[in-house]
């Protein structure tokens, strides 16, 4: 079963031994990266399955977030990537089924998350999706070219 859990030390060592093909890293960054931007502002989450960490995301309660929405009352995601023996095998889907439930343990004052997919990137579109998230047909401009802004009511 998958769960969401806080970052936390005791994770880093099997965080920081992700691997994920050159073509998926196009989109996304490996953890050992991401929990370098974790402060009281930027919160590290950790997908366990099995009592073994396989992914990884961050929530951001920055001005960031206010290149994807005008809500005050929202978290930006991003940095999401499961370790590659893991992908394609639903673990990412569960855990962002799960994504209102943790919001709303330790976020109670956000009503959504927001998040920029590249226009390319046809598989994370496909997984926000699945997960009731909404391209609000909102666009910005990113590093590798255009982003569809999704967002997802808590």
């Amino acid at each position: 079963m998958v769960q969401l859990v806080p970052y936390d030390e005791q994770y880093k060592e099997r965080l920081r031994q992700f691997y994920q093909p050159a073509e998926a890293l196009k989109y996304t960054q490996l953890p050992e990266y991401s929990i370098e931007e974790i402060n009281d502002n930027v919160h590290g989450v950790v997908i366990i399955n099995r009592n073994q960490p396989i992914g990884f995301f961050l929530l951001h309660r920055t001005d960031r977030r206010f290149q994807y929405t005008d809500e005050k009352q929202s978290l930006l995601l991003t940095s999401l990537i499961m370790d590659h023996s893991y992908s394609g095998k639903g673990h990412g889907k569960h855990a962002m089924l799960q994504l209102p439930f943790y919001i709303r343990k330790h976020f109670t004052h956000v009503k959504s998350i927001v998040l920029g997919v590249n226009h390319a990137n046809i598989p994370a579109q496909k997984l926000y999706e699945r997960v009731d998230f909404e391209d609000t047909g909102r666009r910005i401009e990113g590093a590798l070219g255009e982003q569809y802004i999704y967002r997802l009511e808590i």
